[in-house]
């Protein structure tokens, strides 16, 4: 999904931001998903990502908007932190989220 998105941004045919939304809550809405928006008692899986080592951009919306892939650096699924630091299918962040408190 992440690869499809980046196209339409990097040519600034979609601003990044609305461009996330019709490929998360809008898709989840139009297919009658309880997924999809960040919502109390909803179910979600998140992933945090930044500007990649070596980008022009400054955060992860700016690398969108570039057409860069971003760097995921933590993902929570089912409220349990899955992955910390970096995910191994994209370049690594230049910055490292950090998660703090109760997820669940």
């Amino acid at each position: 999904m992440m690869r499809n998105l980046l196209f339409p941004c990097g040519v600034r045919a979609l601003d990044p931001a609305p461009a996330l939304c019709m490929a998360s809550g809008q898709v989840a809405q139009a297919h009658h998903l309880a997924e999809g928006r960040i919502a109390v008692g909803k179910p979600a899986d998140l992933f945090l990502f930044g500007h990649v080592v070596g980008s022009v951009a400054t955060d992860g919306l700016a690398s969108l908007a570039e057409g860069d892939l971003p760097g995921i650096s933590t993902v929570v699924v089912d409220g349990c932190v899955v992955v910390r630091g970096r995910a191994e299918q994209t370049p690594p962040s230049a910055t490292v989220a950090r998660v703090s408190g109760s997820l669940a």
